[in-house]
């Protein structure tokens, strides 16, 4: 039987991290799942853009220390899914600047890239 998708209430207690392999999960934290929201235009989305500046709502994960991660920054499930995540791996806490500077980079070299073709077109 294939498992039932299950809609997050806000208050749900989640882990967030940006990345899990056989022997390492790349953890944010733990915190609360705050609802959905419209994040500030400087979020880049990967694969989406800045989704704030159109408008367009995202999960808003609020981690124990107060941080504000968007739902599309990073991976994020259920706290106990999450902690069973670690068991076995080498936990690394990336910092969430640096890999939003990462996102940046990528999204404005992306966007100058667009422009140079744009720019060639008829």
């Amino acid at each position: 039987m294939a498992e039932e998708s299950v809609t997050p209430q806000p208050g749900l207690r989640i882990g967030v991290f940006h990345s899990l392999t056989d022997t390492s999960l790349l953890l944010f934290g733990y915190g609360t799942f705050e609802g959905l929201e419209v994040p500030p235009t400087s979020i880049i989305i990967p694969g989406q853009g800045p989704v704030g500046a159109a408008g367009v709502a995202a999960p808003k994960l609020r981690l124990d220390d107060g941080t504000v991660i968007w739902g599309g920054e990073a991976w994020w499930n259920a706290e106990g899914v999450v902690r069973a995540y670690e068991q076995g791996r080498t936990i690394v806490h990336p910092k969430l600047d640096s890999v939003r500077a990462k996102i940046r980079e990528a999204w404005d070299e992306a966007m100058r890239k667009l422009s140079e073709e744009e720019d060639r077109l008829p």
